[in-house]
């Protein structure tokens, strides 16, 4: 066994029994706290939503797994935004801070989710103007460099939304690990995200809702001859079945006797072994990296919106990024469906190249 294995065997097999115990908090569908699962920055969303096994001076990873979070990110700071369909919008800001006498990478943000007004009226129809749901949640995290090539990361998260006259908080953290290897320059990364619970619910008479709970594992590979990236990260594998039983997808009867057709149970489960990836590129020019091009593919998403009988690109992504002077500019879309695609701008810095003493 290769000191590798020694490593990660018992840190994987740790993360399984949290996760047989927190499997009750998973229920498709019934998840409060949802916009927790959307990217929180262009390029995030230009990799496919996810990306927990790669590292550099991007602080915005630690929010996906805390453990990337290393010195590079000290003074970091990133402002983003997502513009979705029918003028709904999240977004996210975000610090990193680097303790040097305790070897601690430090983070903070806040993210929010917004659906701007909707029009409120009563059980007679009566017009009673407008509200705006929100939903927002403030972050702070830590990364620490355990061993040479081993990274641990913790994240504490508090979240508040409020909908018309209905509100619930909750309480959530993520864990995370990383795993780097220089020269071959390979990544591996494992999290917990969002593990907890509510605080207070939306109804005094109602049950207690979910968090979106997700496990997940990530490898990146950094090509030797060609300025790529690749990365495969495997979500969601506290449940195997996550496939949608769409109605509209199966065999109509229309006359008596007419047998159904019976579904090929191999293609069915090669079909949900893929909706738990998402594969992604990231090409990177130049001797600084300055100027980035990035896709990605996400089989789950493609195969639940897509549209039958119509083409379309749902489950893809793509964007690109680039430096100008002291910013990093980036832009990233996700096609969700046929009727939209999401786009998203993100805007960062470093502090310490205007205040040198910070």
């Amino acid at each position: 066994m290769t000191r590798l294995q020694r490593i990660l065997l018992p840190v994987l097999s740790l993360c399984l029994i949290s996760v047989s115990k927190l499997e009750a908090q998973v229920n498709g569908g019934r998840q409060a706290f949802a916009f927790l699962e959307l990217p929180v920055s262009a390029r995030l969303t230009g990799l496919g939503g996810m990306l927990i096994s790669a590292r550099d001076r991007d602080v915005n990873l630690g929010v996906g797994n805390p453990a990337l979070l290393t010195q590079e990110m000290h003074g970091q700071l990133s402002f983003n935004h997502a513009f979705h369909v029918g003028g709904t919008g999240n977004g996210y800001f975000g610090y990193g801070h680097h303790l040097t006498r305790t070897k601690l990478t430090l983070h903070g943000g806040f993210r929010y989710m917004q659906y701007g007004d909707i029009p409120w009226r009563d059980e007679f129809n009566q017009d009673l103007g407008t509200f705006s749901p929100r939903e927002l949640a403030a972050h702070i995290g830590a990364g620490w460099q355990w061993q040479e090539r081993i990274s641990l990361g913790m994240n504490l998260r508090f979240i508040q939304a409020q909908y018309e006259t209905y509100r619930s908080t909750a309480l959530a953290t993520d864990l995370g690990m990383f795993y780097e290897n220089p020269e071959s320059k390979l990544g591996i990364g494992v999290v917990l995200q969002n593990i907890g619970g509510q605080l207070s619910q939306f109804s005094s008479t109602g049950d207690k809702e979910k968090l979106p709970f997700n496990s997940a594992i990530g490898i990146s590979k950094r090509l030797k001859y060609l300025p790529l990236r690749l990365s495969v990260t495997a979500h969601t594998l506290h449940r195997w079945n996550i496939r949608y039983d769409d109605p509209d997808l199966r065999t109509q009867i229309l006359f008596p006797g007419q047998q159904a057709e019976k579904e090929n149970t191999f293609a069915q489960g090669v079909d949900n072994a893929f909706r738990h990836l998402i594969f992604s590129g990231e090409f990177l020019f130049g001797k600084t990296e300055s100027f980035r091009i990035r896709v990605a593919y996400d089989h789950r998403l493609r195969r639940e919106m897509l549209v039958p009988n119509y083409g379309g690109l749902a489950g893809f992504s793509g964007g690109f990024g680039f430096r100008i002077y002291r910013f990093q500019l980036d832009y990233g879309f996700g096609v969700m469906h046929q009727a939209g695609s999401s786009h998203h701008l993100s805007i960062s810095t470093n502090l310490k190249e205007f205040f040198p003493s910070i």
